[in-house]
């Protein structure tokens, strides 16, 4: 090679440094884990307009509705999980679910192991009778031997006195519309169920075989609780039930389904 072109490539590798080494790749970062999804306790003891179930699913209904928008509001995956009535509390103790709605701290003997929305709208229980039965004015004019229907596994403070005290007789169902057909063929003389429960009935059966009365036994409230359990964030899954406080999207749910008053 000339001794002038030698040079110049000597000259070329002083000012632009030999070439630095690739360094090695560095791994991939590991993906996020996947949000866990949001475990809903389902009852079967559900009827419309609360809920309908098929196949242990809950496919329509307000709590359906109520569950899906407010997932929705904080980007949460909903999982169904259905626990028998009488075993809420025990799954909630072992961590079953996540999130539990229609429900309300007075029909709960532990409201301080959950979480608490706001209230979303009333759900109070009233007493209706059969068209033969005595109208009641109160509780108290119940007679010892008179059947109240009643959802079992459902716990009914203002009743429970009553029924200790043989007052008046428990006569459970499977279900609530259960309890109103039972009262409506007059096997049993009185029944506790929600209003919403009861007109939805009246829309869907007509009024054959009750009387045109209801006596308010019971005032609550509809609301969702996520049990301490849990180990969701209870601030942002209760965030996506408050924002439906008094929305135009729970008016909707609730006219959906008859359950404006």
């Amino acid at each position: 090679m000339p001794r002038w072109l030698l040079a110049l490539a000597l000259c070329l590798y002083c000012l632009c440094g030999a070439a630095a080494p690739t360094p090695p790749h560095s791994p991939p970062a590991p993906p996020a884990p996947p949000t866990p999804p949001l475990r809903v306790a389902v009852s079967g003891t559900w009827t419309l307009p609360f809920g309908e179930l098929k196949q242990n699913q809950l496919v329509r209904g307000i709590t359906f509705d109520v569950v899906t928008a407010a997932a929705r509001r904080v980007g949460l995956r909903v999982v169904q999980v259905e626990v028998p009535q009488l075993r809420l509390d025990d799954a909630m103790a072992e961590g079953a679910f996540d999130l539990r709605c229609h429900f309300s701290p007075s029909w709960t003997p532990h409201p301080e192991r959950y979480h608490w929305s706001e209230p979303l709208f009333e759900t109070s229980d009233v007493l209706v009778g059969h068209r033969n039965a005595p109208r009641l004015s109160t509780l108290k004019a119940l007679r010892p031997g008179d059947r109240v229907g009643t959802v079992r596994g459902f716990s009914y403070p203002s009743l429970e006195p009553l029924f200790a005290a043989q007052q008046a007789q428990r006569e459970d169902a499977l279900d609530m519309a259960a309890v109103l057909r039972k009262l409506a063929v007059h096997r049993s003389d009185y029944a506790a169920v929600s209003r919403q429960s009861l007109d939805w009935h009246l829309r869907t059966w007509g009024d054959a075989g009750l009387a045109p009365w209801q006596l308010v036994i019971e005032k609550s409230h509809y609301h969702c609780a996520v049990p301490k359990t849990s180990k969701l964030d209870a601030t942002r899954v209760l965030a996506g039930i408050n924002q439906l406080r008094g929305s135009a999207a729970l008016r909707e749910i609730l006219a959906r389904y008859g359950a404006t008053r």
